[in-house]
C-alpha cells in the first residue's frame, strides 16, 4: 500500500510516502529531489521495510524552513517526524548529499537509529575530487547565493534557456556534476525556495568538517563506485571505516555517481536483491 500524505511540523509540513512492510527505514533524500525521483528506490526497499521518504523542506510539496537553512534542522525535523508518527526505533538510509543529512540524524539520536545504510555519501569536504582553484569558485558563486540579490540572479539564470546552458556547462566543468541533460529539466521549474536551499546546502558541504574524529558503533552498509566522478571512493571507504567499526562495504564500477536516470525496479531487484536480503537480516555483504 502506497500512503501519500502531509504532516505539519514545528519546523516545516512534510510532504512524505509510506509503503512497505518490515521495520521502520527513514530514507533522507539527496538534493533537489522529489518523490517522484524516487518511486522505484521506495519500492525496492519496501519489500523488506516499512519505507518513509520525504521531500526536503523547500522542495516539492514540503514547505520551506521557517528559519535559515542549515543541516541540523533536517536531522530535527526527522526526530519531530518519528515523533509524531510514533517511530522510535528506525533504520537510516541517504544517497550522495542524503548521506551527509542521515549523518546528521544518526549523529543527533543515536540511540534510536537502528542499521546505517550509505550510498556514495558526501562524508567530508576532503573527498571532494575538486581541485582547490575549483572549490574557490564555488565558494564564491555560493556565497552570492546567499544573498537576497544572488538568489534572484540564480532564479532568474534557471528559467532563462541561456543563462541555464551556460549555467550547466559550468556545473560540468567546475563542479564534475554529470547527466545534466536530467538536471536541466528540474532547473526549468525549479523554484525560489529550493534555490535558496540547495545554496545552503552546497555552502555546508564545503567547509563539512563535522564527522571527522566521530565513531559510531552502529551496524553500517555503505556502497559506492570506484569511478565515482564527484566523491574519491578510497578516501570515502577509509573514512567509513574508521567512523563505523563495523561497517559492510560493497564497491561497484558504474561509471558515474548518479544515473543519467531513475534505477529501473528491475535493475534494482538484479543487482541489489541479494544486498537487501542480507541488510535485512543484519547479515555481512561478501
Amino acid at each position: 500500500m502506497w500512503e501519500d500524505k502531509t504532516i505539519a511540523l514545528p519546523l516545516s509540513r512534510l510532504h512524505y510516502v509510506r509503503t512497505g512492510a518490515g521495520e521502520p527505514l527513514i530514507i533522507v533524500p539527496a538534493t533537489i529531489s522529489e518523490i517522484s525521483n524516487w518511486k522505484n528506490l521506495i519500492e525496492f526497499m519496501g519489500q523488506k521495510f516499512t519505507v518513509y521518504f520525504f521531500e526536503l523542506p523547500g522542495h516539492g510539496q514540503s514547505t520551506p524552513f521557517t528559519q535559515k537553512y542549515r543541516n541540523e534542522l533536517v536531522a530535527q525535523t526527522v526526530r519531530d517526524f518519528t515523533d509524531e508518527l510514533g517511530i522510535q526505533k528506525f533504520n537510516l538510509m541517504g544517497f550522495s548529499f542524503g548521506g551527509i543529512l542521515a549523518m546528521h540524524v544518526l549523529d543527533l539520536m543515536p540511540e534510536r537509529v537502528g542499521k546505517v545504510l550509505l550510498i556514495a555519501p558526501a562524508l567530508d569536504v576532503s573527498l571532494l575530487k575538486h581541485a582547490v582553484k575549483n572549490q574557490l569558485v564555488m565558494r564564491f558563486l555560493i556565497f552570492v547565493g546567499q544573498f537576497p540579490v544572488g538568489q534572484r540572479l540564480y532564479c532568474w539564470a534557471c528559467h532563462n534557456e541561456s543563462a541555464k546552458r551556460v549555467f550547466l556547462f559550468f556545473l560540468r566543468k567546475i563542479a564534475h556534476v554529470e547527466h545534466t541533460d536530467q538536471l536541466g529539466k528540474k532547473l526549468g521549474n525549479i523554484r525560489k525556495s529550493t534555490i535558496i536551499t540547495l545554496a545552503m546546502q552546497a555552502n555546508e558541504l564545503l567547509h563539512l568538517t563535522a564527522f571527522r574524529g566521530k565513531r559510531f558503533e552502529h551496524q553500517c552498509y555503505f556502497a559506492m563506485s570506484k569511478n565515482d566522478p564527484l566523491i574519491d571512493c578510497d578516501k570515502t571507504v577509509e573514512f567509513m571505516r574508521r567512523m563505523f567499526p563495523h561497517s559492510m562495504v560493497k564497491v561497484v564500477d558504474f561509471p558515474y555517481h548518479q544515473g543519467r536516470e531513475p534505477f529501473s525496479l528491475g535493475f534494482l531487484q538484479q543487482q541489489f536483491s541479494g544486498v537487501l536480503e542480507k541488510v535485512a537480516k543484519g547479515e555481512v555483504l561478501d
